[in-house]
Formats: structure tokens, C-alpha cells, sequence
């Protein structure tokens, strides 16, 4: 038998009584008919853990098989009960689980595992099998009563791919740890790893294609994680549009941004994000942007602008306008305007009515604030632990949070970074922030935790 990974803290409002339900050889996991990916997918995690870590094999069967109740480990997405639809009364679930919550109920008779959707579903199959243990070698549930939820609603990983050589095999693995560890947004930061039909110029010697894209994003909907195309506007930081045209740059002084004023730019920008809305079919677009906050826009720009901020801002409500015109939210990440750089703030950016993320660092957090604003944090591990929890304390806590890693998509950074153990610690926080994380010798350096 293999050794049981490391599991999530247990449920908090987990109520047990004396005795345990021991597997029989009749012991069915029990799916309805025409489940969904995520039902088919607790079963599977329900057989294989019996397999792996219990030496035992259990039979499956259809809901619509059923003769009774006994014997059975039924799972049930509330919101949809198919062919458990005649049973739904004697299962007895509660009435308000929400999406992604999820509810285990064990007796005499076997185990009930529902969701509010199916999700929910899945989840609760994984923490039915963490709680799963042995009584005369047989694998056995205690008698209880349990819900779970996640704390926070976005729990992901934002990554950048490899611009020399993108390892498809590394965003199999990330996204077979996220579907492990709960998580369900991958913020996937492209640039020049993905090959462009509009405009080939743009990709990577080593790009990954467009079918290659498409199986990472079937396995990602399978496993219940969204993917959030992310490229980098008018930005300090990356700036790939003139790797491939230097000719757009603003200031060749300073080539840390292109020139929005040169009408090409708009064209090949605009090109490139509608063909990956084409492909991702997102309900969010990153736009980037950062690291222009952090220069004077005569570092970045070969013209003077007054008041300073007006090319950021411009630029800005440009591209909101083209997402929310496609009914696509974008994220912006570090939009802290530095006064002794840019003068006040416009007032005129919207915030979080336009499903913008705003993402502020050190000073510029006191010096321009946004509704729905978040600190960006480069966290210690006890920084890291007091951040989430103190965003989950709050009255009206954010929607979600990433970790982000600066380190490129390949295994070697994978193992040298600590991204599995920082991941691993993340994930355990922002489904139950008073999951307390072990020492570990790993370092978070260049992981940054921000809102999502």
C-alpha cells in the first residue's frame, strides 16, 4: 500500500458518534446515470484511493440500479440529482450547500457524499477519503456528519510559460496538483509561449501551438479549473510586443513599453486577445500593465504628457472598453500611480464594478486606494499566513487569491523554487485559513500572493 499524501485540516463543523462503516465486498460507489466530469471523477478518486492505500477493490453502479440505500457510498450533486431524483427524500441533504460546498453524511448503511454542484461533488470525495481508515483490514468511515467549504471563492496559480522552451508536460503537472489541492483558477501569463495565426511575428521560437493550447484547456475544464489568458499591455515589465517589433517601441532611451500612439499597435494587440478569446473562451482576461506605475512616463515615453498619468489612463479605459465589449472582465495588476512619478491619481479608472483587479505594492498602497483594493505581498511564510487570514477576516472578504511564481514553466524551478510546497501551504490556507503549515526548508522567494 502506498502512504496516504498529506491531507486538508478537517472539516470544522464535522460532528461524529461511536462506530465506523466498515467496506463490504457488496460496497457500490454509486454515480448517476449520464454523470458529469467531476462526478465520474470523485468516483475514480473514491476507487483508486481504496486501491492504493486500503488494498481494496470496490465495485461502481448506476443510481438508476438501485434497490435501497445499504451498501452504498452515493454521490449526489444536489443541484442536479438525475437519477438519484427518486431517492432525493430518504438522502435527506441539506437544502442550501452552495456550489462548491460540500456534504458527507456516514452510517450503518454506507455514506451519502453530495455537493452543491459538481464540484462540490468532487470535494467531498476527497475529504471523505482523507477521513477514510482501517477497521480489521478493511477501509472504514466513521459514523459523522460533515460540511466543507472553501473560505475563499478563487483559490489559483498564476504562471508564466517559458518563452524558450515551453514544457507542455510542466502545465499537465500544475494542473494535476491544482485538481489535488482544491485550487480552480490557472492565470496563465502567454506573451510570446503560444503560437499567434493572426500575427506568427509575435510567438516564441518554441511556442506552444494552438492544438497543444486546446488539450491544456480540455484537461483544465475537466478538472474544474478556469484558465485565465493573461498578455501584457503597455507594460514595464514584459514588454514582448517589441521583442518582436522594436520598431513600435515609445521611448528607445528607455524600451520598456510600446507606443500606443502608433495606430499598428491597437491592430496587433487587438488581434492577438481576440484570438485568444476565440481559444479560451474566458470569463476574465489579465491584461498586465504592470510595472508602468513604477517609471516616469519620460522613462518610458519620448514625449511629455500632462497631467503624467493621462497615457496610463488612456490606455487603461482603451482596453477595458474592447473586454467589456466582448462581455470579458479584465484584471490589471499594479495600478499604484507613485506621486513623486505621476502627480495625483486620475479619478476617472474604474475599479471593482468593472471587474478590475487592483493589485497595490508597499507606499503606493497608502497612496492611491481602489475600491476593492488588495495589497501585493512577497511574502515570508508567517507574512503569508497572516495575509490570508487576514483577508479572510474581513467583513467582506475578496473573491479569491493566486500564487504567483516568477519562475518560468519547467520542472527545474518546479522542484528548485518550493512551488509544491508553496502551493500545497496556499491551497490548505484559502480553504480553511486556520490551517496551520508545517516548516519547511523550501524558500518563497519570488512568489507573490495576490487577489484573483
Amino acid at each position: 500500500m502506498l502512504p496516504k499524501p498529506a491531507p486538508f485540516p478537517p472539516p470544522r463543523n464535522l460532528t461524529r458518534r461511536e462506530g465506523h462503516y466498515r467496506f463490504q465486498l457488496a460496497t457500490k460507489i454509486v454515480v448517476k446515470n449520464q454523470a458529469s466530469d467531476e462526478e465520474k471523477m470523485a468516483g475514480e478518486w473514491i476507487l483508486n484511493s481504496l486501491e492504493n492505500y486500503h488494498s481494496f477493490h470496490a465495485a461502481t453502479g448506476p443510481a438508476s440500479m438501485m434497490k435501497s440505500l445499504t451498501n452504498g457510498i452515493h454521490l449526489v450533486d444536489a443541484s442536479s440529482p438525475g437519477s438519484f431524483s427518486d431517492w432525493i427524500k430518504k438522502l435527506n441533504l441539506p437544502s442550501d450547500l452552495k456550489e462548491e460546498e460540500a456534504f458527507i453524511r456516514a452510517d450503518e448503511n454506507g455514506a451519502i457524499i453530495a455537493g452543491g454542484g459538481p464540484r462540490g461533488v468532487f470535494y467531498g470525495a476527497q475529504i471523505f477519503c482523507e477521513l477514510l481508515g482501517t477497521q480489521k483490514d478493511r477501509p472504514a468511515i466513521p459514523f459523522m456528519e460533515a460540511r466543507s467549504a472553501p473560505c475563499f471563492a478563487a483559490r489559483g496559480i498564476h504562471l508564466s510559460l517559458n518563452l524558450r522552451s515551453p514544457d507542455p508536460s510542466f502545465i499537465w503537472r500544475i494542473l494535476g496538483e491544482m485538481m489535488r489541492l482544491r485550487m480552480n483558477m490557472l492565470i496563465l501569463k502567454l506573451n510570446r509561449g503560444i503560437q499567434y495565426e493572426s500575427r506568427p511575428e509575435l510567438a516564441g521560437p518554441k511556442a506552444l501551438s494552438r492544438i497543444e493550447m486546446l488539450g491544456i484547456l480540455d484537461t483544465a475544464r475537466i478538472y474544474g479549473i478556469r484558465v485565465v489568458p493573461q498578455l501584457d499591455f503597455l507594460t514595464g515589465q514584459d514588454s514582448f510586443l517589441l521583442e518582436a517589433r522594436p520598431d513600435l517601441v515609445a521611448n528607445p532611451d528607455h524600451p520598456f513599453a510600446y507606443d500606443p500612439s502608433i495606430p499598428v499597435v491597437h491592430e496587433i494587440m487587438e488581434d492577438v486577445a481576440t484570438e485568444l478569446i476565440d481559444l479560451f473562451q474566458p470569463d476574465s482576461f489579465h491584461i498586465g500593465m504592470g510595472g508602468f506605475e513604477e517609471h516616469k512616463p519620460s522613462e518610458i515615453l519620448s514625449r511629455e504628457c500632462e497631467p503624467s498619468a493621462d497615457i496610463f489612463r488612456d490606455e487603461l479605459n482603451h482596453w477595458l472598453r474592447f473586454f467589456e465589449e466582448r462581455n470579458v472582465a479584465p484584471i490589471v495588476s499594479a495600478s499604484g500611480f507613485r506621486p513623486q512619478n505621476h502627480g495625483e491619481a486620475p479619478q476617472d479608472i474604474p475599479a471593482g464594478e468593472s471587474g478590475i483587479t487592483f493589485c497595490l505594492e508597499g507606499e503606493a498602497q497608502e497612496e492611491f486606494s481602489c475600491p476593492d483594493s488588495l495589497g501585493l505581498v512577497k511574502p515570508s511564510r508567517q507574512t503569508l499566513v497572516k495575509t490570508i487570514r487576514d483577508y479572510a477576516g474581513w467583513k467582506r472578504p475578496p473573491q479569491g487569491l493566486c500564487l504567483q511564481t516568477n519562475c518560468p514553466a519547467t520542472e527545474l524551478d518546479f522542484q528548485r523554487k518550493g512551488l509544491l510546497d508553496a502551493m500545497e501551504d496556499v491551497a490548505r490556507l484559502l480553504w480553511d485559513p486556520t490551517y496551520e503549515p508545517p516548516q519547511r526548508s523550501t524558500s518563497l522567494s519570488g512568489l507573490i500572493l495576490r487577489d484573483a
